[in-house]
């Protein structure tokens, strides 16, 4: 029974899986085809007086036009084509291929003296600007000016700050004098109860962006936009979208429109459900055994032991930082590798949340058995990040050697009635918005493979029985899939988040 549900869930895994990957693919090309896309709008007086434009595409793909909004000369917005009530002659949306030229589009605006700015809005959500009267053709897509949006954090509750981090940069052989955020703040949108208020950006403008020297990374600037975020009855999702406006030789460009990533903004009531906490998970790599062990510990043999110490990385360890971590494979022919995984782990929640040894990774690889790797350490204030011991004596038989981390349910219990968290040094506690690297290790011999958490079969953790000094027998190569455990006390009560990495590992 339990094999059949195991590999109805990993099927069921490596289908999401599949309809993930798909779905990068499909946006990495709308991306794609969204940078690629690139017009030049002329403005002009036609019949009657009437002011008409006409878009010239100078890009790498077709454009389809769906919208026109124009600023007349008082101040007063029209808007034409898609979801409005009024169109141009001919009507939108209208398609124009490579190096075509649309039609004259008439507005049936009668020209006035002073000047009207002109933005054309396409399928793939760029917005092209021009002035009228007009300005010298400009190419005002891609290749000028590029704007990202990132919104942090990835989970907020009613009361939080939700930042967007917006990056303008410069691409043109020129500066770019006049920058502004176009809106700014920039547009929320938001599903469900959610809401997204009291918006405001950090500068309102830069005067100018530094010229593109043609190679390596372009010149840009920040803005910091922070907005305040409110729930509701059961929240949502919110998002951000805009684009960036400035002068390029005298005349007007403006950036594709951005959209950022989507930020969860939960209610009280359903906060669990949603979990508390974000990742990024990184992959460490110290040392390896060339030599080969004195036994082999199989089959109900003694365990692995070696006469000799291991082969090791000649990078200093443990290096300065969790980011100065080395790179490198989990396995690898004629070595076996002791391997340990750092996350690092943020807490979206309002309030302190105090992690137990509950918490491990779990992985399927594709040439042998799953595997487990639990968490290990010490807790300590402030918390620090762990690095197993892999330089072992000879009395360990020259084999890795873990600490282990033994807070529990009981021993992280919060202090009523206000639900305190515990002592720091008793558990590691992630307060609100921080970030903590976590370790995850084991060196157990499983069924046939490495870890387990220190005991066949998965029966205890490696903070209740410590490590089997064993090392690796993995086959190479290998591919794998993982999730992420986290456990924690949340109110009284051990809760545990499972976390999938989005990917697939390829170890060779």
């Amino acid at each position: 029974m339990l094999f059949t549900i195991g590999t109805g869930f990993f099927v069921f895994v490596n289908q999401e899986n599949g309809a993930y990957d798909k779905s990068l693919a499909q946006r990495a090309a709308a991306v794609q085809d969204q940078i690629s896309e690139d017009l030049q709008v002329l403005a002009a007086a036609g019949g009657n007086n009437h002011l008409t434009l006409s878009v010239t595409n100078i890009g790498g793909v077709s454009v389809n036009i769906t919208d026109i909004m124009i600023v007349d000369p008082g101040l007063t917005l029209h808007t034409y084509g898609l979801g409005f009530s009024s169109n141009t002659t001919p009507p939108l949306p209208a398609g124009v291929n490579v190096g075509a030229t649309s039609p004259s589009f008439d507005t049936a605006l009668t020209i006035v003296a002073g000047t009207y700015t002109i933005k054309v809005l396409t399928a793939g959500g760029n917005a092209f600007v021009t002035t009228y009267p007009p300005t010298p053709l400009t190419s005002t897509g891609g290749s000028a000016l590029l704007v990202q949006m990132t919104a942090t954090p990835p989970q907020a509750l009613s009361g939080a700050t939700v930042t967007d981090t917006v990056t303008v940069s410069n691409y043109a052989s020129s500066p770019v004098t006049g920058v502004t955020l176009q809106p700014s703040p920039p547009q929320a949108s938001v599903t469900g109860t959610a809401t997204l208020t009291g918006g405001a950006c950090a500068p309102a403008s830069f005067a100018s962006i530094a010229a593109y020297s043609g190679s390596g990374n372009p010149t840009s600037v920040t803005f910091t936009c922070t907005y305040t975020a409110e729930t509701g009855s059961s929240g949502g999702l919110g998002s951000f979208s805009g684009y960036a406006q400035g002068t390029l030789s005298g005349s007007v460009i403006a950036s594709p429109e951005a959209i950022s990533n989507t930020v969860q903004i939960g209610s009280s009531a359903n906060v669990i459900n949603q979990g508390p906490f974000s990742i990024n998970a990184f992959f460490f790599k110290y040392s390896s055994c060339t030599n080969a062990p004195t036994s082999q510990g199989r089959y109900g043999g003694p365990p692995y032991q070696y006469a000799s110490a291991c082969t090791t990385s000649t990078s200093p360890m443990p290096p300065a930082s969790a980011q100065n971590l080395l790179q490198g494979s989990l396995v690898s022919g004629g070595s076996n590798y002791y391997v340990a995984f750092f996350l690092s782990l943020t807490n979206n929640f309002n309030t302190t949340l105090a992690i137990t040894e509950y918490s491990y990774i779990f992985l399927d690889p594709t040439n042998g058995g799953e595997s487990a790797y639990y968490i290990v350490g010490t807790a300590a204030n402030p918390q620090t990040t762990y690095y197993p011991n892999y330089a072992s004596t000879s009395g360990n038989h020259y084999l890795p050697q873990l600490t282990p981390y033994t807070a529990t349910q009981v021993t992280c219990a919060e202090s009523p009635p206000n639900y305190n968290p515990p002592p720091p040094t008793t558990c590691i506690d992630i307060n609100p918005g921080q970030t903590d690297t976590l370790t995850f290790a084991a060196c157990g011999f499983g069924a046939s493979n490495w870890s387990w958490g220190g005991t066949q079969y998965a029966q205890q953790f490696d903070s209740q029985s410590g490590c089997t000094t064993v090392p690796p027998g993995f086959v190479t190569p290998e591919g794998t899939y993982m999730s992420i455990i986290i456990s924690y006390v949340y109110k009284g009560v051990d809760y545990t988040e499972a976390i999938p990495f989005q990917g697939e590992i390829v170890l060779q």
